[in-house]
């Protein structure tokens, strides 16, 4: 393995969900799509096939798209769900990884209340 932290590793993913949001709504990936792109970068971090992202990392990136897409880009009802969709996920790895009362999963909630309060509800 190259011995690439979680830190580098992080850095390298946060460089996937930019180029998702480079692009036009209707060519943006799924979150499953998201997901595979992240497992194969983190591979070749570490000339692996197959590598399992720790939790920590696949939450903030999850946090980072969600925020964007609501901050940033989001011109359509598409955008917002999509927001909502990797939101709600970094909650839940977040409550997973860290408990209920972690400062992370906090955190979260705050940017899942944020983008409800942005969309009236």
């Amino acid at each position: 393995p190259r011995g690439v932290g979680e830190e580098g590793l992080g850095v390298r993913c946060f460089d996937v969900a930019r180029e998702c949001l480079d692009v036009v709504p209707s060519e943006r990936p799924t979150m499953d799509v998201v997901f595979e792109r992240l497992q194969a970068v983190a591979g070749a971090a570490v000339d692996e096939d197959v590598v399992n992202l720790p939790e920590s990392v696949i939450a903030r990136v999850h946090n980072y798209i969600g925020e964007a897409f609501y901050k940033q880009v989001a011109s359509s009802q598409e955008d917002y769900d999509l927001a909502y969709e990797h939101l709600q996920e970094a909650l839940k790895t977040n409550i997973s990884v860290h408990g209920e009362e972690s400062t992370e999963a906090a955190t979260s909630l705050n940017n899942l209340a944020l983008l409800l309060k942005a969309l009236g509800r």
